[in-house]
């Protein structure tokens, strides 16, 4: 049975933004989300380009069909020199340059996305991590932000002890073993099973790095973060 969250004496939903990165292992946890939400009730806007739009849309059709307040809103991503028409999503095997004019193009859209949220009057957000203004826009307009930080929280603990501890910087090889400082139980690894940006730094390790600052900044001031376990999506407040 499907229950709608609305507040006592209220008959109107909750409206929500979802605001999902570009990204597939972003893109389709958020949408899911939003279809989770949705599900139970709440009115659903996902806002993204119409390249990614085509991964879920016909979901997010078939949701809508059975009932459940759920769109999609498509904004025109723009055109940056040097970007093919349609490239509007980063995976695995992007080039670094075009993931670069993606990106770049990406920034540009920061405007009409916070127009969206002034013009929707949503009752609470839901944006990726690697949109950190979302925080200010949402406390502009007085509602929450929920941060969807990707990954496992598992793999995010663990980045967070090579972050600030550097135990694979204490070995002498690879294949040497190293504990995990500050986790609750005895994690060991060795250093040919951590990413390369952690080994030796990089135009994508330096990115991370900035990212990271940023997202600590954004779980102090985001209302809950959503992440993953194993198995499921969990909510962490």
């Amino acid at each position: 049975m499907e229950s709608s969250f609305c507040a006592e004496g209220q008959s109107e939903m909750l409206k929500g933004i979802f605001l999902p990165f570009i990204s597939p292992s972003h893109l389709v946890p958020v949408v899911d989300l939003g279809r989770i939400f949705a599900m139970h009730g709440v009115d659903v806007t996902i806002i993204t380009t119409p390249a990614n739009a085509a991964v879920f849309q016909s979901s997010i059709d078939r949701d809508s069909s059975r009932g459940r307040s759920i769109r999609t809103h498509v904004v025109k991503f723009p055109q940056v020199p040097g970007l093919p028409e349609g490239m509007e999503s980063i995976n695995a095997s992007t080039p670094r340059d075009m993931a670069s004019k993606i990106s770049e193009a990406l920034s540009t859209l920061e405007g009409q996305f916070r127009q969206l949220f002034h013009d929707m009057k949503p009752d609470f957000i839901v944006s990726d991590m690697f949109y950190p203004w979302s925080v200010d826009a949402a406390a502009e307009l007085g509602i929450p932000r929920l941060i969807y930080v990707g990954g496992t929280y598992f793999a995010h603990c663990a980045m967070d002890s090579l972050e600030r501890f550097e135990p694979h910087t204490k070995v002498g090889s690879d294949d040497e073993s190293f504990l995990l400082p500050g986790l609750p139980h005895k994690v060991e690894m060795t250093r040919s099973q951590i990413p390369d940006r952690f080994k030796a730094a990089n135009e994508f390790s330096y990115v991370m790095k900035r990212v990271a600052i940023k997202k600590k900044k954004d779980l102090h001031a985001s209302e809950e973060i959503l992440a993953s376990s194993i198995d499921t999506l969990i909510f962490i407040i």
